[in-house]
Order: structure tokens, then C-alpha cells, then sequence
């Protein structure tokens, strides 16, 4: 026993490098839990990995990093509103955020073994994004597997008042100054308006060599694994 609860606990992950450390997330309304946390193999040394800072902030969808140490997720302050997928550092307590458009926001991202790029599996048109509230409007959507490239944060565009909008220069999460990494850049390979994510969330994810991105989908009716070349 690892550790006991009465809570709904889910996406359990070990680090890929450090057998000794788990991952898990306290499920529920994503703008009321703590959802990420991370403990040792022992049972020691459990710890919340995002503290919320803002009203109607939400997390989802974490994951590891190849180097075992860096966790990363969805990060929507508030929700719906302002995009980012964010990382956390185990080792250095450094946080780090990289801002998308609401067009090139997904349900779950994924990372290249290089961690030079990332792939998302877009949004349902059926659902809003998580937490926020559309009162009775037609909720946007964007339905495509895509990668992401990480464009820097060069020192013009953080004095740019449009790239000052993204961000929020005074945040601090647990005590740590947030390192605002740039932004990420989408490039579309799959069309998905035929998948029903209610039924298959694509998951979009690489394969180890970084040439594909691997993904589910019921576009065709049943559901099947597909990869599309990322060049």
C-alpha cells in the first residue's frame, strides 16, 4: 500500500527514468481539485504539483517528460479563456509555460523523446473547454492532430502588449517565479470533424523515433490506431 484514500485518484504514471516516483491526479470538477500530485515508491514525500492561484483555474491531463523529472499539462487561467501547457520541474521546482491560441488547443498533448516538439488531439465540437460555460452559445471548436513547435519568448515580444495579454507577469505559483517559455506553434496533419470525441479522445501521442504521431480515432465508424508523419 502506497498510499489510502477516499478520493477518486486516476492517471497513475511512473517517471520514465525513476522507478521510485508516481504520478497520480485527484479527479473531479478540474476547477475545484488539486488535481496533480507526485509521491515516492514508499509513500513518502507526497506533494501537490500546482497549487491554483486564480478562481476558475484549471488542470488536466498531466504527463512526464522524457527526462523522468519535468511533469507537464493543461493549464487554462481562467478556463476556457487563456490557454497554456505548462511544466513543473520535480528536481528544481522551476515552473515553465508556453501559450497556445484557443484554436490550437487540444484535450491531451504529448512530447518527442528529443523534447524539441509536441502534438495535440484538438477539441470536441459537442464540448466546451473544461469548466467554462458557453449559456446556450454554439461552443467553439477545433478538431485536428497536430504538432506544436515551441517558439522562444524573445525579449521584444514580452514588451509587445499583445504577448503581455498572455501572460500574467506577477503570477507566482507556490512560491516560484513562472519562466514564460514563448509560445507554441500549430502545424495541422489530420482532419477530425468525422471522429466523436465522445466516444474516442484521440490521445495523440509520438512514436519513440519522433517520425510519427499515433492516435485513435472512429472517423471510419469502428475505432482504430492510426500514425500520421510528422514532416
Amino acid at each position: 500500500m502506497i498510499l489510502k484514500g477516499h478520493d477518486w485518484l486516476n492517471h497513475v504514471q511512473f517517471s520514465p527514468t525513476d522507478p521510485y516516483t508516481l504520478m497520480y491526479a485527484h479527479e473531479g470538477p478540474s476547477d475545484k481539485v488539486d488535481r496533480i500530485w507526485a509521491i515516492r515508491y514508499d509513500g513518502t514525500q507526497n506533494k501537490l504539483m500546482h497549487e491554483r492561484t486564480d478562481a476558475n483555474e484549471t488542470v488536466n491531463h498531466e504527463f512526464w517528460g522524457p527526462d523522468g523529472h519535468t511533469i507537464w499539462y493543461d493549464l487554462q487561467k481562467p478556463s476556457g479563456k487563456n490557454f497554456y501547457l505548462a511544466s513543473y520541474d520535480v528536481q528544481s521546482g522551476q515552473r515553465k509555460l508556453y501559450h497556445l491560441d484557443k484554436v490550437a488547443s487540444s484535450v491531451h498533448y504529448g512530447i518527442s523523446k528529443d523534447g524539441t516538439l509536441f502534438c495535440g488531439d484538438g477539441r470536441n465540437t459537442a464540448l466546451p473547454a473544461a469548466g467554462s460555460n458557453t449559456q446556450g452559445k454554439t461552443p467553439w471548436s477545433r478538431q485536428w492532430i497536430e504538432t506544436l513547435k515551441p517558439i522562444p519568448l524573445d525579449a521584444t515580444a514580452a514588451t509587445d502588449p499583445k504577448m503581455a495579454s498572455w501572460f500574467d507577469f506577477n503570477n507566482k505559483v507556490s512560491g516560484k517565479e513562472v519562466s514564460l517559455a514563448g509560445w507554441l506553434k500549430p502545424e495541422r496533419l489530420v482532419n477530425l470533424s468525422k471522429n466523436n470525441y465522445l466516444r474516442d479522445e484521440p490521445n495523440a501521442r509520438f512514436s519513440p523515433d519522433g517520425k510519427y504521431v499515433i492516435f485513435t480515432s472512429n472517423m471510419f465508424g469502428s475505432s482504430y490506431v492510426f500514425a500520421v508523419e510528422t514532416k
